[in-house]
């Protein structure tokens, strides 16, 4: 992924005993999204038009070295404020009845919980790109503290929760944004939505996003032990749908009409909660081991997941305990209770 210096990842993991090779992505294999221009681009300028009959020569294209890379995809930037522009949270409710999540195509990375039968939340980070409208936004839990805690303090956005929970979005963790205390930063549209552009805007003072977060510079994937290439992904969680990803030959094509550069589907301990308020939920234990089977583009790699402490990152290895790095893009991270099937083919 992207350390400012990317030199730097294997010293970061030999910190942890084991070289970081985590998560990261972005949509359409190595490349950004084709979306509006990122943050902090500069714009292009437009065609030269010809007059009468005469001929105009083509503008030469001018290649920008990159000043650094996107700490969450790996990928190059040309312009040194994008590097460390401040993370944004939105977290995301996924359930029948409720409207499609709308807006994830422009975050960096995606993790699902499956909280619920039927239903499931996502945690969207975005540092790339901005988009004006994302949601339906969903009540905080305790699993999006855990995932954010080594990220700088970044702008956290949600709906509302149990007492318990809200208490646990600290200001020294995260900069909490919720639907009750900041109801400026939030619409109703069939549901709750945000911007993440307003959400920036309403933390000025927001901390940039740390170096070292993930690395892509570790052994290729496809050199891990037990690599193997794929094109189709089915994850079946008990009481879920069963998710279908597809390789198009540039990402995965999942559910949602989602696309990401890599697929991470990592095994974790859940923990029955019961609120004083509000329905028992399951929550997922993401401090600790687990296994893991990682697509970093369509190399498949076995092994597993490992994160010691809240503070620290979670580093992916293969069946030999030897890191392995994904694709420079985009990702999703599902976090899959035990008893889940991954199909490959």
């Amino acid at each position: 992924m992207t350390w400012g210096d990317r030199a730097r990842g294997p010293a970061l993991l030999a910190a942890f005993g084991l070289a970081a090779a985590v998560l990261a992505g972005c949509s359409g294999g190595t490349s950004a999204p084709h979306r509006s221009l990122p943050p902090f681009s500069p714009t292009p300028s437009d065609s030269s038009s010809t007059s009468g009959s005469a001929s105009v020569s083509p503008t030469p294209t001018v290649t920008v070295p990159p000043v650094g890379y996107a700490p969450l995809t790996g990928l190059p930037l040309t312009v040194a404020a994008a590097v460390t522009r401040p993370i944004v949270a939105v977290v995301v409710v996924r359930a029948p009845g409720v409207a499609g999540a709308v807006g994830l195509g422009s975050s960096d990375i995606v993790f699902q919980e499956f909280d619920r039968p039927g239903r499931s939340r996502l945690l969207a980070l975005f540092q790339t790109y901005d988009v004006r409208s994302v949601g339906p936004v969903a009540d905080t839990a305790p699993v999006d503290i855990r995932l954010l805690t080594p990220m700088a303090v970044p702008v956290y956005a949600y709906v509302s929760g149990p007492t318990g929970f809200i208490a646990q979005a600290r200001p020294d963790v995260v900069t909490p944004r919720s639907a009750v205390t900041s109801p400026g930063l939030f619409r109703s549209a069939g549901g709750i939505f945000t911007s993440t552009s307003a959400l920036r805007a309403s933390a000025p003072n927001a901390q940039p996003a740390p170096a070292g977060l993930f690395s892509f510079d570790a052994v290729p994937a496809g050199k891990a032990r037990g690599a193997r290439t794929v094109s189709r992904a089915t994850i079946t969680v008990p009481g879920q749908v069963a998710q279908s990803w597809t390789w198009t030959g540039k990402a995965w094509a999942g559910p949602g009409g989602l696309s990401r550069t890599n697929l991470v589907v990592q095994t974790v301990v859940y923990k029955l909660l019961t609120p004083s308020k509000g329905p028992r939920v399951s929550s997922a234990d993401v401090i600790g081991s687990g296994a893991s089977t990682v697509l970093a583009g369509n190399v498949a790699v076995a092994g597993q997941w490992i994160r010691p402490a809240p503070a620290q990152v979670t580093n992916y290895v293969d069946s030999a305990a030897i890191p392995f790095s994904l694709m420079p893009g985009n990702s999703v991270v599902l976090l899959v209770p035990p008893g889940t099937r991954v199909t490959l083919s």
